[in-house]
């Protein structure tokens, strides 16, 4: 065999192991590929177990006013500093009702102020009231709120301080 011969096939030895070694990382990288992008796709969110709704543009004035059922709690957040969402029930028992509303921010980065007023069944409408002001990230509540029947109680949340995070309404008898 020739020295060109002999070179010939020393390439052709050197270049099938090189393919066979590109060959099996490509392999490699691309199962590798594969297993990350699986794991990915189908791993649960840490957050899977908690509902917060991204609702902007509901509630946000007294005739926009979303309905809220007693013994229920409502997770929302604000979207800007001017915000407002708002919250109703209306008494249809032949009694009056005694309630609890309740306000928990999520943290004490933002600061809210916890408001309601009635609508009685003759139409005259109370004036706003507001809950204690307890301070950042702590529940503010009204307890004993006494709602004639016929009346309508409408509830609504405001930014004091502006910043990020949900807040939890509580309604309950």
């Amino acid at each position: 065999m020739s020295f060109i011969g002999k070179v010939g096939t020393e390439i052709q030895i050197v270049l099938h192991k090189m393919k066979g070694g590109m060959t099996m990382r490509f392999k490699s990288l691309w199962t590798t590929l594969l297993v990350c992008a699986m794991s990915v796709g189908f791993t649960q969110s840490a957050f899977a177990g908690e509902i917060r709704p991204h609702a902007v543009g509901i509630g946000d004035t007294q005739a926009e006013a979303l309905a809220i059922t007693p013994n229920k709690h409502i997770t929302l957040f604000l979207s800007h500093s001017n915000d407002a969402d708002w919250f109703k029930w209306t008494n249809r028992a032949i009694n009056g009702e005694t309630k609890f509303v309740g306000l928990q921010p999520s943290s004490s980065d933002a600061e809210y102020r916890l408001g309601f007023k009635l609508r009685y069944a003759n139409g005259f409408e109370s004036s706003l009231f507001f809950a204690p002001d307890t301070g950042p990230g702590n529940l503010q509540s009204i307890s004993n709120l006494a709602v004639p029947a016929g009346a309508t109680l409408y509830v609504v949340v405001l930014s004091k301080r502006f910043g990020p995070g949900h807040y939890t309404l509580l309604f309950a008898n």
